[in-house]
């Protein structure tokens, strides 16, 4: 009798023994579970919390104010006939060596003649080197100094000749209206070197702004016919170095270069794309950062 009731004790303790292993190996598992949960969702918050938020972008229309704004500063002083030819790649505008010839149009291009001051003579000027140099500064943050040379800037329906007085530390501005006659006739300037068309915008996050503008590039050749008539092969190229060719207009007459001049439209899909990058500013002013052009 003493023996089975040794015997029923020990299969007693022996199934309580399982039942408590049982229970601590569902604890166990329970509080793994638990654990490996809490890792899970710690780390993909982390991995969340340091991923960049998506970029917004948004598209903006040319004639939109802050872009169009940009765009007259861009495009100020361009003449496709004039020597000067706009800086289409631009690496870093705080590191680069910009043109003098840049720098004064940057610094030029929001100048109304309400702001300056007025001499005794006619269509005569003057503006402190500070204000231009504010001037500039609110379109590109550079290392140049403004340009100490003197300089004609060649505007829609006035020349302007500008000056530095060193004595005075101004600049002298000279506005002459361009003389009617005074168009040029080379055969060479028929038709602009370039022709350019600003297309569309884009704005991230309110932060980065870029401007897109097709641009392509022209030679024109003369031809004397066998008939001793004259004749115009004109070559329109996707850059500058007139390497990749668009187009080739052979035996145009004088009249029909004159009448039918070059519709850049034509040529969008296949002409180079100048992309413009813009960032603000501490002020909130989108600055010049760079340029590229492919």
């Amino acid at each position: 009798m003493k023996f089975k009731m040794s015997e029923d004790l020990k299969e007693a303790q022996y199934e309580d023994n399982q039942v408590s292993k049982k229970f601590t190996l569902i604890i166990v598992i329970i509080v793994s579970i638990i654990v490996f949960l809490i890792v899970y969702l710690l780390t993909n918050w982390l991995i969340k919390k340091n991923e960049p938020a998506p970029v917004v972008e948004t598209k903006k229309e040319i004639t939109d104010k802050d872009v169009s704004k940009l765009i007259n500063i861009l495009e100020y002083n361009r003449d496709g006939q004039d020597e000067y030819l706009p800086t289409f790649y631009i690496e870093d505008t705080t590191t680069s060596n910009l043109t003098d010839r840049e720098l004064l149009n940057f610094a030029l291009a929001n100048v109304d003649k309400s702001i300056l001051t007025k001499t005794d003579k006619e269509n005569i000027y003057t503006i402190k080197t500070e204000e231009l140099e504010n001037n500039l500064k609110s379109f590109v943050k550079t290392k140049n100094d403004l340009f100490k040379e003197e300089l004609n800037v060649n505007l829609d329906d006035e020349i302007l000749n500008v000056k530095y007085d060193k004595d005075k530390d101004y600049y002298i501005l000279t506005y002459t209206n361009k003389d009617n006659n005074g168009n040029n006739n080379d055969d060479d300037k028929i038709i602009d070197d370039y022709y350019y068309k600003f297309i569309s915008a884009k704005e991230f996050d309110n932060k980065k702004l870029e401007i897109y503008e097709s641009v392509i590039f022209t030679t024109l050749e003369k031809k004397i016919n066998d008939d001793t008539t004259t004749s115009y092969i004109c070559k329109i190229y996707k850059d500058y170095n007139h390497n990749n060719l668009i187009e080739t207009k052979p035996n145009m007459s004088l009249d029909q270069l004159k009448k039918k001049n070059i519709d850049i439209s034509l040529y969008e899909s296949r002409s180079a794309t100048v992309t413009y990058v813009f960032e603000k500013d501490e002020n909130k002013n989108y600055i010049l950062k760079s340029s590229s052009i492919n």
